[in-house]
């Protein structure tokens, strides 16, 4: 493979990850990145919303079965903006996706930290992926012959919420083993962006929650919130044409899917220099 893995974030236009910019100046007999080939890190945009996830993590560790949680897309790739939104993967506990969706939609709602159509989304959070623990490979998702971007951005993928431990921060990485074929070495870690370290645990107050809904009494509502959310998603796919989106049992995705664009820019690029 190439050795200098610098041709994802020029051609994305991202800038070095800060969590170890030394590692890319020893990639093989590469020159030093000079600060004018990069965009710069807004270190002020990225500070507040680092601000507004600490708050997020808060009502993370306040949903049942919510197992974990990460930052994603342009954040992730400390490449935020101020009109930027804050896009999450929560992987939550196998037979409880709809509930803990539905209990972490409300808390957003209620505190008015939820992205909604038609408003502005700067700094709002938006629930793009949902994952059954059970199902957290996502390579029957990846584009063919082979999707460059989903390899980054799932080895970019920020930790802010791990229920069960900090032996949950490999969680990801550890179901899609698959992407470090195509990685070079220096992005063999998981990601991280300064001054923002996962929560570990959850809120002692809501431990009966997972008890309660697992009751056969409840049965039926957990049947009402799946069936109800999944009624919604295809009226508003259908309604505004959103034909990225996946709804199923074990994975949700609701953001705008732009791999293909990305992939072909990426793409043109790998074959070039390979």
């Amino acid at each position: 493979m190439r050795r200098d893995p610098r041709w994802f974030y020029r051609v994305m236009g991202y800038p070095l990850p800060s969590s170890d910019p030394h590692r890319f100046a020893r990639c093989g007999d590469q020159a030093e990145p000079q600060p004018s080939d990069y965009p710069s890190i807004n270190k002020d945009v990225m500070a507040t919303h680092c601000a507004r996830i600490e708050k997020l993590k808060l009502y993370c560790a306040s949903t049942p079965f919510l197992r974990a949680v990460y930052v994603c897309n342009s954040l992730s790739f400390e490449a935020g903006k101020e009109t930027s939104d804050i896009d999450v993967v929560c992987v939550v506990d196998p037979w409880y996706l709809w509930v803990a969706r539905a209990w972490l939609t409300i808390i957003l709602l209620v505190t008015g930290q939820k992205r909604m159509f038609g408003w502005s989304s700067a700094g709002k959070v938006c629930l793009s992926f949902w994952l059954d623990s059970s199902s957290l490979n996502l390579f029957p998702l990846s584009l063919s012959p082979l999707d460059y971007y989903l390899i980054y951005w799932i080895a970019h993928c920020v930790p802010i919420y791990l229920r069960d431990g900090e032996q949950d921060v490999w969680l990801l990485r550890r179901a899609n083993s698959w992407i470090d074929r195509w990685l070079p070495w220096t992005v063999w870690y998981v990601h991280t962006i300064p001054n923002l370290l996962p929560r570990i645990g959850s809120v002692r107050f809501f431990a009966f929650l997972p008890k309660l809904f697992g009751s056969k009494r409840l049965g039926p509502l957990r049947w009402f919130l799946r069936i109800s959310q999944i009624f919604l998603m295809i009226v508003k796919r259908w309604f505004r044409k959103e034909k990225y989106t996946i709804v199923s049992d074990t994975v949700v995705r609701t953001y705008r899917d732009q791999r293909q664009v990305y992939n072909t820019a990426l793409g043109l690029h790998f074959r070039k220099d390979f």
